[in-house]
């Protein structure tokens, strides 16, 4: 009987542990690929392209690093900054 409840307490923990993860993981936005970009409301083709060349020639670049692009103001890092981090 013991076993079967430590069994199962570890099964859960296990199981909130990925869920979690997967919920909270926001990947970095220096690895962002141009069809992850265009899928971020408010950041279509063309500004998806502004940031990966901006992102290609400037590694680990910062939100406000990518402020500076053309057509990127505050609104649109507050869109960035929900999905990924910098």
């Amino acid at each position: 009987m013991m076993k079967k409840t430590y069994l199962t307490i570890i099964v859960l923990v296990l199981v909130i542990s990925f869920i979690f993860g997967a919920v909270c993981y926001r990947p970095n936005i220096n690895t962002a690929t141009i069809e992850e970009l265009t899928e971020i409301r408010g950041i279509g083709e063309v500004l998806s392209n502004r940031i990966s060349l901006y992102l290609d020639t400037n590694k680990n670049a910062t939100f406000e690093d990518i402020e500076d692009i053309d057509g990127i103001g505050e609104y649109r890092i507050e869109l960035l900054k929900q999905k990924w981090s910098d």
